[in-house]
């Protein structure tokens, strides 16, 4: 965690993050056994644009997607990944 925010702040970026699998939706069809590496900036203060390159066995594997946040609970994103594309709603609910 700690190396994922100095990259975000070195590179001025506001997503930096290293997961396993491709962290989209996807992945439900392919084998995740691999890791990826997704970058996203805020362009104002609801839009974040985001890319997403698999490493290693899955460097094939990449997909770019923007969200649009409605307000700090519900978002609305676009995935593209090839030919396919994936249009979904988030719900971010706190406990």
């Amino acid at each position: 965690a700690d190396l994922e925010n100095s990259m975000k702040e070195i590179l001025y970026l506001d997503v930096f993050s290293v997961s396993h699998g491709s962290g989209s939706a996807f992945s439900r069809d392919e084998d995740d056994d691999y890791y990826s590496l997704t970058v996203g900036k805020y362009f104002g203060d609801k839009l974040l644009l985001k890319y997403t390159q698999g490493f290693g066995i899955g460097s094939d594997k990449h997909h770019f997607g923007m969200t649009y946040e409605f307000n700090d609970r519900i978002g609305l994103t676009v995935e593209r990944a090839g030919s396919k594309s994936i249009v979904g709603l988030e719900a971010r609910i706190k406990f």
